[in-house]
C-alpha cells in the first residue's frame, strides 16, 4: 500500500497459490477499511522484463492473476511474459495512466472463464490507459466465453497494435464504459464467437 517508485525487473516469479504481485493503495475500494482518506496512491510502479507463471495453483477465485493493481497512478507493465495462469494474467481496478506494452501473454484462463487474460474492472476513475503491442496467444476456449482483453466498464482505454493469435473465444470485450478506442490490432484465428464484443 502507498508504494512509490517501485521497480520489479529481470526476475522469475512463479508458483503462487492465488496472486503473484498485488499493489494497491489505501483509497482503493478493495483496500482494507480504516486507512486515512488522504493517503497517497501507489505511484510510479515499473514491472519490466519478468517471467511470471504458474498462478492460482491452489485457488481459482475472482482475484487470481499474475499481476493485480488497485488504485495506482503512472504504472508501466512492459516486456513481461505471463503464462500458466488458472485465471487472469493481469487485473486492474481503479488505475490511471497505465502503460501495458510489449508483453507476451499465453496459456492463461486455464481453468476459469470468468474475466479475461487482461481484466479491467469498472470504475469512472479508470482513465488514460494504454494496451499496446502485446501478443496474446494459446488461450483455451472450452466454454466459449473466455476473453483475451476484458474491459468490464472501465473508461479511456487505448487498445492498439496488439496481436491476438488463436486467443480465446472473443479477443476484445468492451462491457460498457466511455471513451475507449480500439484500433490497428491484428486478430488471427479467433477461435470462438467473434473478434470483438460490445455490451451495454
Amino acid at each position: 500500500d502507498e508504494s512509490i517508485n517501485i521497480k520489479i525487473t529481470n526476475s522469475e516469479l512463479a508458483y503462487f497459490a492465488d496472486e503473484g504481485i498485488h499493489i494497491q493503495s489505501p483509497t482503493s475500494e478493495y483496500a482494507v477499511e480504516g486507512y486515512h482518506p488522504d493517503a497517497l496512491k501507489s505511484d510510479g510502479l515499473v514491472i519490466d522484463n519478468n517471467s511470471i507463471h504458474d498462478i492460482g495453483i491452489i485457488t481459482v477465485g475472482v482475484d487470481t492473476s499474475g499481476i493485480r493493481l488497485c488504485n495506482t497512478v503512472d504504472s508501466q507493465i512492459t516486456h513481461n511474459e505471463v503464462y500458466n495462469s488458472n485465471r487472469c494474467a493481469m487485473r486492474f481496478d481503479d488505475c490511471m495512466m497505465l502503460d501495458i506494452a510489449y508483453n507476451y501473454f499465453h496459456h492463461c484462463m486455464l481453468t476459469s472463464a470468468d474475466g479475461g487474460v487482461l481484466y479491467s474492472f469498472r470504475t469512472l476513475t479508470f482513465r488514460d490507459n494504454n494496451v499496446r503491442y502485446n501478443l496474446f496467444t494459446d488461450i483455451p476456449n472450452r466454454t466459449g466465453v473466455q476473453y483475451a482483453l476484458y474491459n468490464d466498464g472501465a473508461h479511456a482505454w487505448n487498445v492498439y497494435g496488439n496481436i491476438f493469435y488463436d486467443a480465446a473465444s472473443v479477443n476484445v470485450v468492451l462491457n460498457g464504459g466511455r471513451d475507449n478506442v480500439v484500433y490497428d490490432n491484428i486478430c488471427i484465428r479467433a477461435n470462438g464467437k467473434s473478434t470483438f464484443y460490445l455490451y451495454n
